[in-house]
């Protein structure tokens, strides 16, 4: 039965919406872990799941050899050394459509703002808004 450690769940269930009966194996999960505790926590884990955690080499180098993936539960691999991680044989994974169509969204809304006079028209009406919340 495989072991997974979750480091830093508060960032990575967020929302509070992960099921994590629907992980197989031991599930333990820490909602922020400092930097001196990564490897007491991952003794024993075959799976090591975080969000936008730095996890440097010389951490990654020290991996028990029962760690055989570990998973950035975001779009990137920015925070690992993938050069560590390939030297110990641990398999790095990500969520590459991780809130692709989120990011379309926001990019095509901020090149609509762009292309119009809404910044100029937010301002004008501030005032506006700020009369009329004293005056209610």
């Amino acid at each position: 039965m495989p072991k997974i450690v979750i480091l830093n769940g508060a960032v990575v269930n967020y929302d509070n919406r992960i099921n994590r009966q629907m992980l197989p194996g031991d599930v333990v999960v820490y909602d922020t872990t400092p930097e001196d505790k990564i490897l007491d926590w991952v003794t024993g884990a075959t799976v090591v799941v975080t969000k936008e955690m730095p996890m440097p080499g010389d951490i990654l180098r020290q991996f028990p050899t029962s760690v055989k993936m570990v998973c950035e539960a975001g779009t990137g691999y920015n925070n690992y050394d993938a050069e560590a991680l390939q030297e110990k044989g641990i398999m790095l994974t990500n969520i590459p459509a991780y809130s692709t169509q989120r990011v379309a969204q926001t990019a095509i809304m901020l090149m609509l703002n762009l292309a119009s006079t809404m910044q100029e028209q937010i301002r004008m009406l501030r005032p506006a808004t700020m009369i009329i919340s004293i005056n209610t």
